[in-house]
């Protein structure tokens, strides 16, 4: 968005253009830039409440592990998280194509980091509880 605008801001200095000529450059860039603005809170918005729900699971995770809830309420509370999960991804805001290609890679290495680090998490405390006499 700012690149359109600053892009039409030299093109207008360059061609020394008047009030009216001024208005008219940027007319046809509008819808674009509104575009851009409202994708971006959108974004934003969708971010910062998967970022909550992120939170909220490594909580859930925390107190699984030191076995603060029994089966069933940790069985209930898992599936919540996976219809949260759900519900984010059915009504998030599509990311632009070529964005995705781009940051996919590095984001499923990130997720099999993270992935792998629970699982060694667990499995650190399944041996420490094996262990324990």
């Amino acid at each position: 968005m700012a690149v359109v605008v600053v892009g039409l801001l030299i093109a207008g200095i360059a061609q020394n253009l008047n009030l009216t000529a001024w208005i008219l450059t940027l007319a046809p860039a509008m819808p674009l830039m509104s575009w851009a603005g409202r994708e971006y809170y959108r974004q934003r918005d969708t971010a910062d409440q998967l970022e909550e729900l992120m939170k909220k699971a490594k909580t859930f995770w925390n107190q699984a592990l030191a076995g603060a809830c029994d089966d069933d309420a940790c069985l209930h509370q898992s599936r919540d998280f996976q219809n949260a999960i759900y519900l984010r991804r059915a009504t998030s805001p599509l990311v632009l194509p070529y964005l995705y290609k781009i940051k996919r890679p590095m984001l499923e290495d990130e997720m099999n980091e993270a992935a792998s680090d629970f699982l060694a998490e667990y499995k650190a405390r399944e041996a420490k509880i094996q262990s324990v006499p």
